[in-house]
């Protein structure tokens, strides 16, 4: 996976490796893998912070290695532990934080003369919301080259569905801004400053740029009088919620972000208040 440049999946993988030789103590095969050996694995993480979508996480690493075990014949194919042991059962609270819209306008009026060293988290945050709620991976892999007719045109990197939008003159002023910058490289937003990165140090330059732009996007929050803890994952969350608080249907909302089924685009969804319910069920009477 390192090789393939597929690096965080790379981590989970080792990070989870590490998680249960610390749980068991010592090496051990897969014929040790019972049903008690993964509720005991579930106890140690509870008992080491880990909440239900930590531990659902872990439980489907180990489960992919077990899967991958039996797909080339290392192992039989029973006894399977995970037939017994549902990482179902794990339900995590939803968490999904969004902006109202009033919030949404708040960020965007913002002023930062006096707070220049915002201005990149302030961008790519807008740019994010007003592209559909591209996300963090794909605006940074964006070229000019993607960028043609007024529209952009890129394969999303998670699922390699085809993103064709249209340029509207907000999105306009902010690749004018980058543009006028004349950086040596092909990409729009200055993430990956040079062309010919190994996949490790794009990996860590991700990190890096990500952990000091949600940083300072708490930064903005604050400024804009918003009470809510915002990250990249905000923009994309609030760009769905707003149009739906807007009234669009869940179909368009869907196909505008990418998504290749609706109940992944509920799940971005944040719920209406039971204010905004209430307004609706007014409506019954004047019928």
């Amino acid at each position: 996976m390192t090789r393939s440049g597929r690096i965080s999946n790379a981590k989970a993988y080792n990070d989870t490796k590490d998680s249960l030789k610390k749980f068991n103590g010592k090496n051990f095969s897969f014929e040790d893998v019972t049903p008690t050996f993964l509720e005991k694995y579930e106890v140690f993480l509870r008992e080491n912070g880990s909440k239900n979508g930590g531990i659902a996480f872990r439980m489907r690493e180990f489960r992919s290695i077990f899967n991958k075990a039996r797909k080339r014949k290392l192992i039989p194919k029973e006894p399977y532990p995970f037939e017994d042991y549902k990482i179902s059962k794990l339900k995590t609270e939803s968490n999904k934080i969004a902006l109202t819209l009033e919030e949404y306008k708040a960020i965007k009026k913002v002023d930062l003369t006096s707070q220049p060293h915002l201005l990149e988290a302030y961008n790519y945050f807008l740019f994010s919301i007003l592209t559909r709620g591209m996300n963090f991976q794909d605006m940074m892999l964006l070229k000019w080259s993607n960028i043609r007719n007024g529209r952009i045109y890129y394969t999303r990197s998670k699922t390699k569905g085809k993103i064709n939008l249209e340029i509207i003159p907000s999105v306009q002023k902010i690749l004018d801004y980058y543009k006028g910058q004349n950086r040596p490289t092909q990409f729009v937003f200055p993430i990956l400053l040079k062309e010919d990165l190994s996949p490790q140090q794009i990996a860590y330059r991700k990190q890096k740029v990500l952990r000091r732009y949600n940083l300072k996007l708490k930064e903005i929050a604050k400024l804009a009088g918003v009470n809510k803890s915002i990250t990249s994952y905000v923009a994309r969350h609030s760009f769905a919620t707003i149009l739906k608080m807007k009234g669009t249907p869940i179909e368009k909302i869907s196909e505008m972000m990418g998504h290749t089924d609706v109940s992944i685009t509920i799940a971005y969804l944040k719920e209406f208040s039971d204010e905004d319910l209430d307004i609706e069920n007014r409506k019954f009477m004047d019928l």
